[in-house]
């Protein structure tokens, strides 16, 4: 793994459930899930609150999104 999906996995998972963001700011079409395009913006949103970099390759986030995507569904739960 890069140091940008360490990162953003760790993270955005302990974000998930405490962030001060609020989660369905990123839900944009309002189906209660995160989609591909909405999670890679949720942990952009991430990144910057840990002062990470935000500058990720579309293979390095979609490796990170299969571990979000834990059904397959290609979605995230919020």
């Amino acid at each position: 793994q890069t140091h940008m999906e360490k990162t953003a996995m760790h993270s955005s998972r302990t974000s998930l459930r405490n962030s001060s963001v609020n989660r369905n700011e990123f839900d944009n079409d309002g189906n209660d899930y995160l989609d591909r395009e909405e999670t890679k913006e949720f942990v952009k949103k991430m990144l910057t609150e840990v002062g990470e970099s935000t500058d990720f390759s579309d293979e390095e986030f979609n490796k990170c999104f299969e571990e979000f995507d834990t059904d397959g569904s290609g979605t995230v739960d919020k």
